[in-house]
């Protein structure tokens, strides 16, 4: 593999868009395990649904280079998921990681917000579109209490509806570090709006926020542009 440690120069690649089988993924791994000078890496749309996807997780344990992992669309699920929430308790590299379109339960997710309770390096994490509901984001919820590095979390796509828009409402009065938060299109209505136009009068960290494709209405649009200044996508 060209991307072994003997290569010195190799600091972006992009293998999206093929379909990576248990054999070529675990080459990759390997090669990723020794190799510290690719930083950016995107697996998007590579149908690694089916493959050991448990290998990146290893990989990421003795990687010590890479800062962006793109994942988005490849259709794991618990398994792999699990695997990078082990890595993340010891990878002190990884800043950007982008597991959108893909397949989480409830354990992944826990599992994934643990290891965010004591990962000190992760500042961007897009979840966009995994079927996240009010049960995963409690646990999300409870990381943005307790996380001082993560200022970027995308959360649209998902149907967390008021019940689960409400619950990160609660953490955002509490949180420091978020500075861009995306729940576009979450089912979220009036009540939902409320509640993070109440967080947004005492947050003083969050600067972007996207609530597009959401049923909160004239009114809802209203109480949240009156609870501050910051910029809002409806």
């Amino acid at each position: 593999m060209c991307i072994r440690d003997r290569n010195k120069t190799l600091s972006y690649l992009s293998i999206g868009h093929n379909e990576i089988n248990t054999e070529n993924l675990v080459n990759i791994s390997e090669a990723l395990e020794v190799n510290n000078t690719l930083t950016q890496l995107s697996m998007a749309h590579d149908n690694l649904g089916n493959a050991r996807t448990d290998v990146i997780g290893r990989m990421l344990e003795h990687n010590r280079g890479l800062v962006q992992l793109q994942l988005g669309r490849n259709q794991i699920g618990s398994k792999c998921i699990i695997s990078i929430s082990e890595a993340l308790l010891v990878n002190r590299t990884l800043c950007r990681l982008d597991v959108s379109s893909n397949c989480f339960s409830n354990k992944s997710m826990r599992l994934l917000c643990k290891a965010l309770e004591e990962n000190k390096k992760l500042t961007y994490l897009n979840l966009n579109c995994n079927n996240i509901r009010a049960k995963g984001i409690k646990h999300i919820a409870t990381i943005l209490g307790v996380n001082r590095v993560l200022n970027t979390l995308i959360l649209s796509n998902n149907p967390l509806k008021d019940e689960g828009v409400l619950m990160l409402a609660e953490a955002l009065k509490t949180n420091d570090a978020l500075k861009v938060l995306h729940l576009a299109n979450v089912s979220a209505g009036y009540d939902g709006a409320v509640g993070i136009s109440e967080a947004l009068k005492v947050n003083k960290t969050l600067e972007y926020l996207n609530v597009t494709g959401n049923v909160i209405g004239t009114k809802g649009r209203g109480v949240l542009k009156l609870a501050s200044d910051i910029e809002i996508c409806f």
